[in-house]
């Protein structure tokens, strides 16, 4: 299935008021923020750390991408999903899904890791150019993810654990072999998003 097109500006700054909250991602050890704080870079000698955003959510349906700018090294151990507060700025061998306070995520080879569980063939393998989505059904207790829009399978998760509070994240590794940097993008608010699902709310929409 493939979503809409809601077409907007990547780069537009998520602004506070009017019905938005201020998203951005934080910094830590990793990465180096630019982009109004919307883009990071890993360029830190190969470690990998995660990246989380600003503003948690605990109720509701909702929704952000991350566009694969540059892809880290190590496509097994690299992630985005959903983590709780409190992991940011977390180093080397960091993964999300890894252990049970990390959440889920969906890998570049195409696994999902969803608090420990590892699973291959969750869905395609993801790289540069391409935008992963991810919804949070928190109220219905249950994630999934899209690449470039199309959906991949509905994962039942626990929304109520671990303070019951998640921030958007992703963890990458920096390649130390090409000396190439990881990049991506976040998209949190609806003016920048390319594949806002019917039925969600972009990320930085208050909660009713």
């Amino acid at each position: 299935m493939m979503f809409p097109l809601n077409h907007g500006v990547l780069a537009a700054a998520v602004a506070g008021g009017g019905g938005l909250d201020s998203v951005e991602l934080e910094p830590n050890t990793q990465y180096v923020l630019s982009n109004s704080n919307l883009t990071a870079t890993n360029d830190g000698g190969g470690a990998r750390g995660v990246c989380v955003g600003s503003v948690a959510r605990s109720s509701g349906r909702y929704y952000f991408e991350i566009e694969v700018v540059q892809p880290g090294v190590g496509s097994n151990s690299n992630a985005i999903g959903i983590v709780p507060p409190g992991v940011s700025g977390i180093d080397a061998g960091t993964t999300i899904g890894g252990n049970t306070a990390m959440g889920g995520g969906y890998m570049y080879n195409g696994a999902k890791y969803i608090k420990t569980s590892y699973s291959n063939g969750y869905g395609p393998s993801f790289g540069a150019g391409d935008v992963i989505g991810v919804l949070c059904d928190i109220d219905g207790g249950s994630l999934r993810f899209s690449k470039n829009g199309v959906l991949q399978p509905v994962i039942a998760f626990d929304f109520t654990t671990d303070g019951g509070a998640w921030l958007p994240a992703f963890n990458t590794s920096y390649d130390s072999g090409s000396g190439t940097p990881s990049e991506h993008n976040a998209r949190f608010a609806a003016a920048s998003m390319e594949y806002l699902p019917a039925g969600y709310k972009a990320w930085a929409e208050v909660e009713a």
